[in-house]
């Protein structure tokens, strides 16, 4: 076990990459995670991984630019898990192909990857404060 035993942490794009890892770890290492994604699929496989003696996993399907279902899912955690001891902003998304020329990538292509990269990093953050 280490310092987050028993401390509850939110870690957004949780079904996949970082932040899969992230909450793979600090859920063996006794946490209790907020696993909030999209992908419903991806954050059912995390029960698959966990090591033995994880902390309590609190998977929410959730798109977190929508932000009444953020909020809810992030508060009905803590009111069951307790207070949060940090946050990981993990999801984040690339659109324009494999690294397309900016002159082709349309401007709502690069609106929906500052929506998921920064707003919905906004949105993590204030809802978990």
């Amino acid at each position: 076990m280490s310092g987050h035993a028993g401390r509850t942490y939110v870690v957004s794009g949780a079904a996949s990459g970082i932040g899969r890892a992230l909450t793979l770890q600090l859920s063996g290492d006794g946490a209790n995670v907020i696993a909030l994604d999209r992908e419903a699929r991806g954050l059912e496989a995390l029960d698959d991984d966990l090591p033995a003696g994880h902390g309590s996993l609190r998977p929410a399907a959730v798109d977190v630019s929508d932000e009444d279902a953020l909020s809810g899912a992030i508060e009905a955690a803590v009111a069951e898990l307790g207070p949060l001891a940090g946050v990981a902003t993990c999801a984040g998304v690339f659109v324009g192909g494999d690294f397309a020329p900016i002159a082709d990538i349309e401007l709502d292509q690069f609106l929906a990857v500052l929506t998921v990269n920064l707003v919905d990093t906004f949105l993590v953050v204030k809802h978990s404060l």
